[in-house]
């Protein structure tokens, strides 16, 4: 019994210490080979430029979708699609249009009575200048040409009479500015109402939306992330849709900032659109320089890529805003490369150090060049065939014994 127990505990020790052993020599020997990284990120096919669409109208009075294209359709120039209702603007139409009535036929009716005031005074005036004529007649002639009665039937007071006349010209002059004055009042009036109707007439006449040119209908996502749909309610001048202009589209991406670090323009990107089993290779054609967090409840920070589409590329394949797009793009593509893995390098200040096997209490300075996600290019320290520790695993050594005198003091 006793033999099979120890021969257990034996290997179970041999195991241990193999294990220990591989641990603590993790290493790679550094040579010249092939050197490929790739970080895959998705993102979406996007127009350079744009066609905004607004919603017809202005003075931001309310519409209504009562019909729509779908959404992502492919249109073409003078299509229409989008068809608005009005409803506050058919009903501020119909009391303009009634409001405008009511102000025409209120200045005919007082045109009317104007003409009628004015009549009188002119009838009177008439009556007043024939009895002037007849008093300016008989008030130097003979009395006694003429019977008493007769005399005094045609002839009034001289001065009466001018001073009537005076009275009624002065009135007449009152009634003309008065008459004058209620004519522009209605005549102002009457404009307001008519530009209200114009405006509302206008309003009516643009409730259809038709495409400036060719492209893809894409309707723009709200605040809330919903789009619009037939029966939603939008206001005038509002942005709601756009045709992006197809002879310009790039792919946009976006990473973590802890992995674009080295990311340049002119980069490969190996592209795989959705609905298209074919790689199509690409370019980085901008690198954002701010990082900006997507999400209010995340502190992740992304950098935005772009990676132009070439016309021909459009064309060939379809390509429409929107589309989906995973790709890797090529961090680093080197047919043989000297190269460490970035657990093999240290560093203090700006200088990188590598650790040799059986030299692991001298780090060695390295001159290091382009640097990627799992590795690093080695220009100058070591050569070929070195080989270096993957990870610091040494054995922490024990420290030396305190002299006797300091454990006496420490025990006291």
């Amino acid at each position: 019994m006793i033999r099979p127990i120890l021969m257990t505990t034996l290997c179970c020790a041999l195991l241990s210490a193999c294990g220990a052993s591989e641990e603590a020599a993790l290493t790679e020997t550094i040579i010249e080979r092939p050197w490929r990284e790739t970080l895959v990120a998705t993102g979406e096919i996007k127009a350079v430029e744009r066609t905004v669409l607004k919603v017809p109208g202005t003075n931001w009075e309310q519409r209504r979708i009562i019909w729509m294209v779908p959404d992502g359709s492919r249109v073409k120039q003078g299509e229409v699609l989008v068809r608005f209702d009005a409803p506050d603007a058919q009903i501020k139409f119909d009391q303009s249009s009634l409001e405008l009535l009511r102000t025409a036929l209120k200045q005919a009716e007082t045109k009317a009575s104007a003409d009628v005031a004015q009549a009188g005074l002119q009838t009177e005036l008439a009556q007043v200048d024939t009895d002037l004529t007849i008093s300016n007649r008989y008030a130097n002639a003979d009395v006694g040409a003429f019977a008493r009665n007769q005399i005094l039937d045609a002839v009034q007071d001289l001065d009466f009479l001018k001073d009537k006349r005076g009275y009624l010209g002065w009135r007449e002059d009152q009634t003309s500015v008065r008459n004058q004055n209620a004519e522009a009042l209605l005549d102002a009036q009457g404009k307001s109402v008519r530009t209200q109707v114009d405006r509302a007439k206008q309003s009516l006449s643009e409730l259809d939306v038709t495409a400036p040119n060719d492209g893809v209908f894409k309707l723009q996502t709200n605040w809330d992330g919903s789009k619009s749909q037939v029966g939603s309610s939008l206001w005038a001048s509002e942005d709601f849709a756009e045709i992006p202009n197809e002879s310009a589209m790039l792919v946009t991406f976006s990473v973590p900032q802890a992995l674009a670090s080295g990311m340049a323009v002119g980069m490969a990107v190996e592209a795989r659109f959705a609905g298209i089993n074919e790689t199509i290779p690409l370019k980085l054609s901008r690198v954002g320089a701010n990082a900006s967090t997507r999400d209010r409840r995340s502190p992740v920070k992304f950098v935005d890529l772009d990676a132009a589409i070439p016309e021909a590329v459009v064309k060939q394949h379809g390509l429409a805003a929107g589309q989906a797009v995973r790709a890797e793009i090529v961090l680093v593509d080197e047919a043989k490369a000297l190269s460490v893995p970035n657990l093999a390098l240290e560093q203090k200040g700006e200088q990188f150090f590598v650790r040799l096997a059986g030299q692991t209490d001298q780090p060695v300075p390295v001159e290091v060049g382009r640097r990627a996600q799992a590795r690093s290019e080695i220009k100058s320290g070591i050569a070929a065939g070195a080989v270096v520790l993957l990870t610091d695993v040494l054995e922490t050594k024990p420290e030396p014994d305190a002299p006797a005198a300091e454990k006496k003091d420490k025990r006291a």
